[in-house]
């Protein structure tokens, strides 16, 4: 995270956050002092390459980086609460593919039960005054977030797009060629 943070990086996503300690151990580690313990070399982009305040900075650096925690699992579910009350934490982001396998759903998209586990996280970040996100395809799910009011979404990717591409240009390919 410390790389990530000295080169300017402003939202870290951490995944795999299941409980309230882990995510402070994120906000200690992602924000500095008085907040967290986030070690810095001044001379680095994300600390202004040391041509400003000390003081200024670190508060600078803390207002402009973001950490949220990503929720996949049933056990990151049931402690939402406490994780959404972790201070320094931004925000929760939703992995409602990995979530889905964690329920003994994988690949169920579409099932009630992921959408409202999905749409009550991001209805109690919203009440804890925290940003929320989620990474699914376009579709029903998606819908939903983005009514429920979810701040950031990722619905695509670079890989997810040359895949089709190449799938698509492997089906042009004849069959005695391959």
């Amino acid at each position: 995270m410390l790389r990530s943070l000295e080169i300017g990086a402003r939202i870290i996503l951490v995944p795999m956050v299941n409980d309230a300690d882990y995510a402070r151990r994120i906000v200690d580690v992602g924000k500095s002092p008085p907040v967290g313990h986030r070690g810095f070399n001044t001379r680095t982009r994300g600390m202004g390459f040391g041509m400003l305040d000390l003081q200024g900075v670190l508060a600078r650096a803390n207002a402009r980086t973001h950490l949220f925690a990503q929720i996949e699992t049933t056990e990151a579910v049931a402690s939402i609460d406490e994780i959404l009350a972790v201070d320094g934490l931004s925000g929760i982001f939703m992995g409602p593919g990995d979530l889905a396998a964690s329920m003994g759903r994988a690949g169920q998209m579409g099932d009630p039960e992921l959408r409202e586990a999905v749409l009550s996280c991001m209805a109690k970040a919203r009440a804890a005054n925290k940003l929320s996100g989620i990474f699914t395809l376009p579709g029903p799910l998606l819908s939903a977030a983005m009514k429920a009011g979810c701040d950031l979404v990722v619905c695509g990717g670079d890989v997810m797009d040359l895949g089709a591409a190449w799938t698509k240009l492997l089906s042009e390919i004849p069959a005695q060629r391959r």
